[in-house]
This record gives C-alpha cells, structure tokens and sequence, in this order.
C-alpha cells in the first residue's frame, strides 16, 4: 500500500469547508484536483453512502478513466471514498479550530501491478506530491470564496506548477493504464548490457529490477538476484581496489565506471565494466542507482593477446 497525506488550517468554518467539498462536489473536485477532466455521477441526488460516480483523469500525460464509491459521509466531519474499478481509497476530515478548520487529505493506492513494483518509490513520491497540492488547491480556493463573497467573482484555477522539460513517453501513457513501465521493461529487456535498479532506501541497497541481460550475463534468474546487493557477484574476491572507487562515489552521491572481477553463477570469471549513476527526483532527493554492466572479458582478453603478440614481434626484430 502506498499512502500520501496532507494537512493544512482553513481560516472558514467546518460547515463551510464541508459543504464547499461535499454538497458541491460534482462542481468542485475537478478545481481543487485539476488532473480531473470529466466527472459524471452514476447515481441520483448528491453525495451520500454509496454515491457512484465516473472520473476520468490526465496525470503527467496518462489518461485513465475510473469509477467510485463513496463509503463514508459524516456531516462537517468527513467525507471517504473508495475506488470501485481501481484500488484507491481517499478520505477528507475536518477539525474545527474555533473559527477556523483543519482539513487533512489522504490518499491510498492499496495495489500496486506486479510490472510496476520496480517503480514504487516513484509511485510514492507522486502521490504524496499530489496529497500535498489537493490540500494547498482546496486552502486557495476556499480563501478565494471568502474574499470574493461580497463581490462574486469566478474562482482562480488551481496552480500547478510545471514539470522542468524533459523527455517524456506521454505518447504511450495516453494509450493505456500503466504502459509506461510495462513497454520500458520490455526496453530494457532487449539491451545487450544488463541494467539494474538499486533502492539506497532500503537496507543494503537491493537490487529492485534486473533486466534479461543481466540475467545472462550473470547467469543468474531473476528470482535470485531482486533483493540483494550487486556486490554478490564479487563472491570472494572483494581484494578489488575499485570497490573503494565505488563506496567512495556512491558517499558523495556521484557517478563511476570501474572494471571489476565478477562471478557468473557457475563459477567463471568475467571482467565487468560497471557503470553506476544516482537518479535523482525533481527536488534532487537520491530515489535509485542505475547501474550498466559491461561484459568486457573478450575485448580485455584480446587487447593483451594483442599486446603479447606485439612484444613477441619486437623480440623477433632485434
């Protein structure tokens, strides 16, 4: 399960915060949630236990279309909602603080796809950034009602701030639900390096995806390698002088290449050219390491054969 939540102090009353958020939701939601772009009630009259409703949201270029139920509805106090067609559970409650409201947003993802699980830190970190923006988007808009009471005026949107540029795959996001991971692993799985994920989050940073090179490469299956450290295939020959390249960039969250001695499972050495990168979010907060993996033992080993065929003509000549 993967919860996001958030919490801020409304300076209106609780009746008022509730009705803005209950009694006039159907209006409402898609302003405070602007990933909302349609919103059509399945069921008559207004919010109450067991209102069903249909919603159809873009979230950073992925279109998916979801029903919900509403399983709770306690007046000026709370409002939850539970996800009919996906798993999801978000839920609203109120404090009243004399004149004023806390408002605390939250929201579950309570499943997550097998393929995607090698992207849940991600998952996280986008879900709690959304919690964060409802309830700031919800704290604007209210404010804006208040001040806007003795002059009506329309409501000012919600602010969203722009994702820096970059290169995106919205292009298959808006095909399908969850895309965007499953063709990415099928990507990655037709490299001829293998490419790992490391989560530094986690106790001995484990390895949390494997591609099928890597598999080959190591001649391990996948089942053996999620969940361990990649020094694994150092076995015991950790006398490397390049491992404390690696502790050494991985302190100062920097990028190295080392070449190292690595055991496939059958016990055969092969030379590895080791790439590792940190990837960072948005805010420059460290989430994996990336690493490539090279096998290089054949163009090492024909580099010295020429190197020793070199010097043997040198001898010839003198």
């Amino acid at each position: 399960m993967i919860r996001g939540k958030a919490s801020a102090t409304i300076r209106q009353p609780a009746a008022t915060v509730f009705s803005f958020i209950v009694d006039d939701f159907l209006t409402n939601y898609p302003r405070w949630s602007p990933e909302v772009q349609a919103l059509r009630p399945l069921s008559e009259g207004g919010l109450r236990v067991g209102f069903v409703a249909e919603q159809t949201r873009v979230d950073q270029g992925r279109r998916s279309t979801s029903t919900f139920r509403v399983t709770a509805c306690d007046r000026d106090c709370r409002l939850q909602i539970a996800g009919i067609s996906q798993p999801f559970q978000l839920s609203f409650e109120l404090e009243a603080a004399g004149a004023d409201t806390t408002i605390t947003f939250a929201f579950e993802l309570l499943k997550i796809d097998f393929f995607m699980r090698p992207f849940e830190k991600l998952i996280r970190l986008a879900v709690e950034d959304g919690a964060r923006g409802v309830v700031a988007n919800l704290a604007r808009l209210l404010e804006a009602q208040a001040q806007c009471q003795s002059a009506p005026q329309p409501l000012p949107a919600p602010v969203q701030t722009p994702p820096p540029p970059r290169q995106t795959m919205d292009f298959l996001a808006s095909k399908d639900d969850g895309l965007i991971p499953f063709v990415l692993s099928q990507i990655l799985d037709t490299c001829v390096n293998g490419v790992t994920l490391s989560d530094p989050d986690q106790p001995d940073s484990p390895i949390v995806y494997a591609n099928s090179a890597f598999e080959r490469i190591s001649g391990y299956p996948r089942a053996e390698i999620i969940g361990r450290n990649c020094r694994f295939l150092q076995g015991s020959d950790r006398d490397q002088p390049e491992l404390d390249e690696i502790r050494s960039a991985l302190k100062a969250d920097q990028g190295i290449e080392v070449t190292l001695r690595n055991y496939r499972k059958s016990g055969q050495m092969f030379l590895n050219r080791l790439s590792i990168r940190p990837l960072l979010d948005r805010k420059g907060r460290l989430i994996y390491y990336l690493g490539v993996q090279y096998d290089v033992t054949t163009q090492v080993g024909a580099s010295a054969e020429i190197d020793r065929l070199r010097l043997q003509l040198g001898d010839a000549q003198r």
